[in-house]
């Protein structure tokens, strides 16, 4: 209970007569480099004076926009209960006005003026809105502030949520049952259902769309904010799956006889364990590359040279090219046309005849390049991920006497 007084201030007084001053520090943004050269973002600030620091990490800007306003809202607001008033408004009446005054701090204009402009010029919801042209709206953006490769990711998961649901339903006909029915339709590479962290991934870029829209004012609300992603726990990553030499050697004969096209494909990812995305991963990126700058940029000396274009870590690396893959690509040049020969469609048969799983075959590349004794270091540098997953996942996982038959795999009649 307050001390009564002459002057009601004495019972505060950290706080001045007629003003109130925000003690709490503001909601800020700050992009954060990992290990792995990927980019996150970081929220951090205090609610009330005093309080603990609130920090919380997103992957997506987006989604690190919305909570760093939420939070920057709760916070002014909260401001508003640090004096007593004698009013007809309520508490909730009072906190939003005395954030609105905080807000409006150094404007030349009053709270009545900002209200009669807002309600002048609010936006329209924008009801009559198809979901194809909301989706070229948010494309559209220049301040995506994302890399080449995640604008792909919205671009085609977008199309296909679009396709899903029909491009020309409004978007405020889209629910979570639409969202929900469509996850429940992709399927992997092996058409099984699509794992954990594949479902937060498809589902964090159709939700970045209509965050968009919120933000626009087209929607009032995103229709998926009752949708949780799994959390990192749930996911469940397991042991990374490789293939054996013997595998490896029969699968790659049966690529050389049965699909010559995807030769230097393989091999490229097999034997030097680059990332075998053909949408808008690293051997899609190489081949992009090449066709614009020529294979010479990017192989020369028996080196892979990966630019930060290229890489998923967005951090330039080198990757050496053992004497069996030198022989592949001398009988399987590394054009724009063999690196991506086509769609993923077209080798899933090829991948299931073989169980190949998920990138596998990179992963027996790293394996392998482990039990020769390369540190962790030079494991690192050549393949872009952190010392320690390179520890926990490669470390003694293949014998050094399978490693060797592993880099002894040759194409059939290799050219001298």
């Amino acid at each position: 209970m307050l001390r009564r007084s002459s002057d009601p201030w004495r019972a505060f007084p950290n706080i001045p007569g007629t003003d109130v001053a925000l003690r709490s520090k503001p909601f800020d943004i700050t992009p954060v480099t990992n290990r792995t050269g990927t980019v996150s973002y970081r929220v951090t600030g205090t609610l009330r004076p005093g309080a603990k620091q609130k920090k919380k990490t997103f992957l997506c800007r987006e989604d690190a926009e919305a909570q760093c306003d939420a939070w920057e809202v709760e916070r002014l607001h909260g401001a508003a209960a640090l004096r007593p008033k004698i009013t007809h408004l309520t508490q909730q009446q009072l906190r939003e006005a005395e954030g609105a005054f905080q807000m409006l701090k150094g404007e030349s204009f009053s709270l009545t003026d900002a209200v009669k402009y807002r309600l002048e010029n609010k936006p329209k919801i924008a009801l009559d809105m198809t979901y194809h042209d909301a989706l070229q709206k948010f494309l559209n953006r220049t301040d995506l502030g994302a890399s080449q490769a995640q604008i792909t990711n919205y671009r085609q998961r977008g199309k296909r949520f679009g396709e899903f649901i029909g491009s020309s339903t409004l978007i405020g006909k889209v629910d979570e049952a639409m969202m929900t029915n469509w996850l429940d339709s992709c399927r992997s590479i092996d058409g099984g259902p699509i794992k954990k962290k594949t479902w937060n991934n498809l589902f964090g870029d159709v939700s970045a769309i209509f965050a968009f829209c919120v933000r626009k004012s087209y929607l009032k609300e995103n229709p998926f904010k009752g949708l949780k992603r799994f959390k990192k726990r749930a996911l469940g990553a397991g042991p990374r799956k490789r293939l054996t030499a013997e595998q490896a050697q029969a699968f790659m004969a049966h690529v050389e006889k049965e699909a010559p096209k995807w030769a230097c494909y393989f091999a490229i990812t097999l034997f030097a364990g680059i990332r075998p995305d053909l949408r808008n991963g690293e051997m899609w990126e190489l081949a992009r590359c090449v066709e614009r700058d020529g294979i010479d940029t990017y192989y020369s000396n028996k080196t892979f040279h990966l630019t930060a274009e290229i890489t998923k870590e967005g951090v330039e690396r080198t990757t050496k090219v053992k004497p069996n893959l030198a022989a592949w690509l001398k009988k399987y040049p590394p054009t724009p046309k063999d690196i991506c020969p086509g769609d993923p469609k077209e080798i899933s048969p090829l991948r299931k005849l073989f169980s190949v799983p998920h990138d596998g075959l990179r992963h027996t590349c790293i394996s392998a390049f482990m039990a020769l004794g390369n540190s962790y270091k030079d494991a690192a540098d050549e393949f872009g991920n952190s010392e320690p997953i390179i520890r926990h996942h490669y470390l003694k996982k293949m014998a050094k006497k399978e490693a060797k038959a592993f880099y002894s795999i040759m194409p059939s009649r290799p050219e001298c």
